[in-house]
């Protein structure tokens, strides 16, 4: 197993996790627990706040002062919270419906517990599902398996295309066809790599995507809106079986004239890039925002607009990558949420995975907006793959649903916390600015530390939630590329996972994924 210790890398960088021991197999189980042999284990930007690198360093310089205040985690901590692996004894309190010995499951431990980055994990039955045997390379283990991308068809337009900077026409969806299914042509086996990423992603983007279809579910009155809130609330709709997802969440969603719009914050990869699938399968029209790339800007910007177009994005929003300013990664996206407002762009949800009350108070103000006359114009500090635009009417609702809170340096929120993120989730009523109504935006936090969310659904229904939209609808965490040199960094050996919880790690700043494989 690995626990956290200060050391160097091969590298020569400095890392906070080593090789302490292999150990043996748990020989006590809890009689509601299971004993799993992990496979694989997908690490985030939390983990590694978790363990105290620096993940925080994309466009700014980290101060002395800040670097001390870095949480260390203990000695002997051992980070990981996402796995994949296959059951190896079950607690006697475990029904076989549920799983049995033998199972390939996924879970996601405790973030204020962790520990899966070890050979075996002892976890409670209900922070795991059953999922199919994942699909393995035909040559063996060390190999990497072939990466294929689905290719997702694009609704027809319900307007004449508009040329964009990549050379392809913007579409977005018609009114008729913005309850259809969003499927790929073909959905394959999920990968061992997915699989190990599915809760790690795949949870929190199902509960953030719920409090978006909640909060534009469409209900005319209290009473409907409501009931809407009785049936999510229950997950009588589910039952537990994966393949009622969809009309549940589809229940959810509502019918509108005009499809809602929404801008995903780190919607190339990470939690962000499952939201915007699951968005897009929904029928809402997403932008999605991605950090300037730092180097090989040409290759780089073309892979993340190609991508985000074949999960049916409608544009790409990059970053200034701190050229514009300071503030860190907050402060680059408070510039773009700025000069969208400026533009005139309209979105009726942010959804938010980097954190910050600067950047609340940024999307805020984009979500309320005001009628703007002047055409919009594309500052050349920004770059879209396509521009397609709503111009901005009457006052209306906005959501905004944040994963990290106001305090992104904590990775554990504290009761204060949650007392501010109530009371500024209680501003319901509409405002007044003189003769003008504003428009109300809604406010949510999807705490990562909570069990149970907003609408009474445990850690276990989120991820068959998850689950059900990677197996029926093809949406899929993203693992890598197809070139060898992303890949080795997106997806290592278990002997190398100290190279992951470096100070400055790109990938992790850039709010990405790792996959650390235990086994092969």
């Amino acid at each position: 197993m690995f626990s956290a210790h200060r050391r160097e890398t091969r590298e020569g960088r400095q890392t906070t996790l080593g090789f302490t021991s292999h150990r043996q197999p748990p020989t006590f189980v809890p009689a509601s627990s299971v004993l799993v042999q992990v496979w694989a284990v997908g690490v985030d930007t939390l983990d590694g706040r978790l363990v105290g690198v620096d993940v925080d360093g994309r466009c700014r310089k980290a101060s002395k002062e800040r670097a001390g205040a870095e949480r260390q985690a203990d000695i002997g901590y051992i980070p990981g919270r996402s796995f994949v692996g296959r059951i190896l004894q079950c607690g006697w309190e475990v029904r076989d419906e549920h799983v049995r010995k033998g199972d390939w499951v996924v879970g996601l431990l405790d973030v204020r517990k962790a520990g899966a980055l070890a050979e075996f994990v002892v976890v409670d039955r209900h922070r795991v599902r059953r999922v199919p045997q994942p699909q393995m390379p035909k040559s063996g283990l060390d190999d990497s398996p072939e990466v294929e991308e689905l290719a997702y068809p694009t609704p027809p337009p319900s307007r004449p295309t508009t040329p964009g900077l990549s050379g392809m026409p913007a579409r977005r969806p018609s009114t008729g066809a913005r309850n259809r299914p969003h499927l790929p042509r073909k959905v394959h086996p999920l990968t061992l790599e997915e699989l190990a990423l599915l809760p790690l992603v795949g949870v929190p983007a199902f509960r953030a995507v719920r409090t978006l279809l909640f909060a534009f579910a469409g209900a005319s009155d209290n009473s409907q809106r409501r009931e809407a809130h009785q049936r999510s609330a229950s997950m009588d709709d589910i039952g537990g079986r994966p393949t009622e997802l969809s009309d549940f969440m589809a229940a959810l969603s509502g019918a509108t004239n005009d499809a809602p719009r929404a801008l995903v914050l780190m919607g190339h990869d990470g939690v962000g890039a499952f939201a915007t699938q699951l968005l897009v399968r929904h029928g809402w029209r997403v932008s999605v925002h991605a950090p300037g790339p730092r180097h090989d800007e040409v290759r780089t910007m073309t892979a993340i607009e190609a991508r985000a177009r074949r999960w049916g994005a409608e544009e790409v929003v990059f970053d200034d990558a701190g050229e514009g300013g300071e503030g860190g990664a907050s402060g680059a996206i408070v510039r773009v949420l700025e000069r969208l407002l400026e533009d005139g762009d309209a979105f009726d949800a942010v959804l938010d995975t980097v954190g910050g009350r600067t950047v609340w108070e940024a999307a805020e103000r984009l979500l309320r907006g005001l009628n703007v006359a002047s055409p919009p114009v594309t500052p050349s500090g920004m770059r879209r793959s396509l521009s397609v635009r709503r111009r901005r009417g009457p006052a209306r609702f906005g959501q905004f649903t944040t994963l990290v809170g106001d305090t992104p340096d904590k990775p554990l929120p504290t009761a204060g916390d949650h007392f501010r993120a109530g009371m500024r989730s209680m501003r319901t009523s509409r405002e007044k600015d003189g003769e003008r109504e504003r428009s109300r935006v809604g406010y949510a936090w999807v705490d990562p530390v909570s069990d149970v969310d907003w609408a009474s659904a445990s850690v276990g229904d989120a991820i068959e939630g998850a689950l059900a939209a990677a197996m029926r609808e093809g949406v899929r965490p993203w693992v890598a590329g197809s070139e060898e040199a992303e890949r080795s960094a997106r997806v290592m050996t278990f002997e190398r996972a100290p190279d992951v919880f470096v100070d400055g790690n790109e990938i992790l700043e850039e709010g990405g994924t790792v996959v650390v494989k235990v086994v092969g």
